[in-house]
């Protein structure tokens, strides 16, 4: 198994969070405290971690550019 944890800093982290639905992703946990969104990926192997990182990057930072765009 492989564990990453990255830490996002950004405004309401609680907003970009839900944009990711994580309750249909298996092997991601995440935590919102203060202005950081918190990810904790295990996956089986790279390329499995590679695609799911890519992926919930993706939203994540769409929802970032959205939120920042209606500010």
């Amino acid at each position: 198994m492989i564990d990453v944890n990255i830490k996002i800093d950004c405004e309401k982290p609680e907003l970009v969070a839900q944009a990711v639905e994580y309750d249909t992703r298996d092997g991601i946990v995440f935590n919102t405290e203060e202005n950081k969104l918190s990810l904790s990926f295990t996956c089986e192997n790279i390329s499995t971690l590679k695609k799911v990182v890519h992926s919930t990057g993706n939203l994540i930072d769409v929802s970032m550019k959205t939120i920042k765009r209606f500010k």
